[in-house]
């Protein structure tokens, strides 16, 4: 009997995962293979110029990764609600998350726009890069409201399972961004030539018209949870407020660490120079397809996770969780494996120099190396212990790795070690390992699972 009720949980979790996951990697993949379109047809351009997009991205990265802490803390109450049936709250939490990262949008985004050329100045020194880059960030920014708020409705129409619309909303975003790159950023069929700029013109119209495919979707969709009067995305107790702040802020200062010590990261990259920088991009690129994958995976555990939680069912949760970290380790042997498989072909798409192109190869070997364990910590904080509502932990443990051990450990490397760029990843990634071993002991005590909605 018993053994027949763990088969059917089985089955009906990877059902599940498949039918909440796949449209969740398919997304993923579209939008990070917008950046690759960029990265690809920026190479063109020379590496100055790839250096230059690298590091815009990598400002906007630092926005997105903000924005993900705050989206991932309203997932899990938008979760645990859905699970509990209670799709008012949804709203109102829907609309708190507005809120917060509306107003991280406006910081960024007057840095982006008054104030480029400084952004660009923290990462590198080269006067070209900071010149091209700035261009590039300019126009993007533009953009940025219209991201803000696609992230929140996408992340929130995944918790309510209806993910299939963020999906479309990609998809018809990417081969726009695609053939506009095509068009403006070598100048094709009497279009202007303008290099890294045509390609920030791209980005910006193909995200702004994601935004308004997703909002058509949700709000002319009458069955669509989120579909509701916007006045009651706003409306909400101080109590509830108080209650949502006080476990999603945890995930805000985690996610806003974290993303200043990886960008710390960049800085000690930048220090090897622009073709260290380009090869690292490049390996970056084809890295962030997979993590596509991984963060469709996570997601959807997630999902599924903070649904039984709120259901107040534990015991299933933590089989949920046991399944998601054995797959999604044993899924990024396998992706590892093969980047560096198709390392050596990289030379077919970009236009780069012998030695870049060695570096990117060289890169990709140690970022598949270490793919595993990332994947693991990943998921053991993003998919379980946040959906469990056990932010503070994972805030304290990931500051603590990530400014005790990587990053004093990487600038110590960069400055007194003659190492290169794949040995300095490398060495910031280390703390990974680190990280590994003190979630696990939090993990099998199962007091991560926290019920925060009345089922």
């Amino acid at each position: 009997m018993e053994l027949q009720l763990k088969t059917n949980v089985l089955k009906g979790f990877y059902k599940q995962m498949v039918i909440l996951g796949l449209p969740i990697m398919i997304q993923n993949l579209v939008s990070t293979s917008l950046n690759m379109v960029d990265t690809i047809m920026i190479s063109s351009q020379g590496e100055q110029a790839l250096a230059a997009v690298a590091i815009a991205n990598k400002f906007l990265f630092i926005m997105l990764v903000i924005m993900f802490g705050i989206n991932s803390g309203t997932s899990i109450f938008i979760s645990q609600y859905y699970g509990a049936n209670d799709h008012k709250n949804i709203q109102s939490v829907l609309g708190m998350g507005i809120i917060l990262g509306t107003g991280v949008c406006a910081v960024f985004f007057g840095l982006a726009f008054l104030t480029p050329e400084m952004v660009m100045a923290v990462f590198i020194k080269d006067a070209k890069v900071i010149e091209l880059g700035s261009s590039y960030l300019r126009i993007v920014s533009i953009s940025y409201l219209a991201m803000t708020l696609t992230f929140a409705f996408s992340n929130a129409s995944r918790c309510v399972h209806r993910t299939k619309v963020p999906m479309i909303g990609s998809i018809i975003s990417i081969l726009l961004n695609t053939f506009i790159n095509y068009l403006l950023i070598e100048g094709h069929f009497g279009f202007p030539s303008l290099g890294v700029e045509g390609a920030a013109i791209a980005t910006f119209i193909s995200r702004l018209l994601e935004f308004v495919i997703l909002m058509c979707f949700i709000y002319l969709d009458r069955t669509h949870p989120l579909n509701g009067k916007i006045r009651e995305l706003f409306v909400f107790s101080r109590e509830l407020f108080n209650k949502i702040l006080k476990t999603i802020l945890p995930v805000i200062i985690n996610e806003g660490l974290w993303v200043v010590g990886t960008s710390v990261y960049y800085i000690a990259y930048g220090k090897l120079g622009a073709s260290s920088m380009a090869a690292m991009q490049i390996s970056m690129t084809l890295t962030d397809l997979c993590w596509a994958i991984f963060t469709g995976f996570g997601g959807a555990a997630a999902v599924l996770i903070g649904n039984v939680i709120g259901r107040g069912d534990d015991k299933i949760a933590f089989t949920y969780a046991k399944m998601t970290l054995k797959a999604g380790v044993l899924m990024a042997i396998l992706i590892g494996i093969l980047m560096i498989a198709i390392s050596p072909f990289l030379n077919v798409i970009l236009d780069l120099s012998e030695d870049t192109l060695k570096l990117a190869m060289s890169c990709v070997v140690v970022m598949s190396i270490y793919l595993p364990i990332r994947n693991f910590n990943y998921i053991m904080f993003i998919s379980v212990l946040r959906s469990g509502g056990d932010t503070t932990y994972c805030m304290i443990v990931d500051a603590i790795t990530v400014w005790v051990i990587g990053v004093p450990a990487t600038f110590a490397a960069v400055y007194f070690l003659p190492i290169s760029i794949p040995l300095l990843i490398g060495v910031s990634y280390f703390e990974e390992v680190v990280k590994a071993v003190i979630v696990y002991k939090r993990f099998v005590t199962k007091k991560w699972i926290h019920v925060l909605v009345t089922p």
